[in-house]
């Protein structure tokens, strides 16, 4: 349940073979970085949690609509620069 206006689920879309395949592997490549950070065990695990976390509020705020494009922007490089200098 994404908004119809927001230009990344029009390009999503229009492009749906192309979409599936760069889904994968940015999931590909996000579970490869947690294996290499944490090892083969707590990656995959981690990964596993993460993956249920983000779902799970999508699933939940995602049809109230009360956040756009720009604000899980603002607050994902937020949580990034807290990330790594604190």
């Amino acid at each position: 349940m994404l908004p119809k206006g927001n230009p990344v689920v029009l390009w999503a879309s229009s492009n749906a073979k192309t979409s599936k395949y760069l889904g994968l592997f940015l999931m590909t490549l996000g579970l490869i970085l947690c294996v290499i950070n944490l090892g083969l065990g707590s990656g995959s695990f981690s990964f596993l949690v993460i993956l249920m976390t983000i779902a799970s509020i999508q699933v939940l705020i995602g049809p109230l609509f009360i956040t756009n494009s720009k604000q899980l922007a603002v607050v994902f490089l937020l949580a990034l620069i807290l990330e790594l200098f604190l």
